[in-house]
């Protein structure tokens, strides 16, 4: 209803022109570029409208999770019950819960033990952000794919791979550190 509620008075106005053509002959000479035509008599109440709407449509959910084999189950029913909660897209959640578990996964290398880990959700109709946070070493972003004789070699090479992997399943990524904490912020655009 919130959704339509804009374009359905701007429709009833602009039509309202039609149908009442001589009500609008005698508004005030500042209003008439306003009243003289019908995309503009439409255009402005939805555009007014649809910002005073959107006040406020910001949503956002959280949890804890112990980075391991059973934080995919918690992560994925997590995901699934804010994004139908949300009304956000299927496609959209699948891919921010595979980059959760991407994420997930290098966290267990890269988090400090007997440590718990936090992700935040927030959504708005364009965009979805996923915010982990834990207490470690930072995830590598910007390197390059590591050769699968750096993988064999080195398991902390697995984290240089989940960046790669997050980084193309996101539309944003950006990690910081403050306070001990270290921040990873996926984007995907809705």
């Amino acid at each position: 209803m919130r959704r339509l509620s804009p374009f359905a008075v701007a429709l009833l106005l602009a039509f309202t022109r039609y149908l009442f053509p001589n009500f609008y002959n005698d508004a005030p000479i500042y209003l008439q570029a306003l009243v003289s035509s019908p995309l503009s008599m439409g255009m402005i109440p939805a555009l007014v409208l649809n910002a005073l709407f959107r006040i406020g449509i910001k949503r956002s959910a959280s949890i804890e999770f112990t980075p391991g084999a059973s934080a995919f189950d918690q992560l994925e029913q997590f995901a699934d019950t804010q994004g139908g909660i949300w009304g956000a897209r299927r496609d959209v959640i699948q891919r921010a819960s595979r980059a959760m578990f991407e994420t997930v996964e290098a966290l267990e290398l890269l988090i400090e033990p007997d440590t718990r880990a936090h992700i935040t959700m927030t959504f708005d109709e364009y965009w979805l952000e996923v915010t982990t946070e834990y207490q470690g070493k930072p995830l590598v972003t910007s390197a390059a794919p590591p050769h699968h004789d750096e993988l064999l070699a080195d398991d902390s090479q697995l984290t240089r791979l989940s960046g790669v992997i997050i980084r193309r399943l996101a539309s944003k990524l950006s990690t910081d550190s403050s306070g001990g904490k270290q921040r990873i912020r996926l984007g995907f655009e809705h």
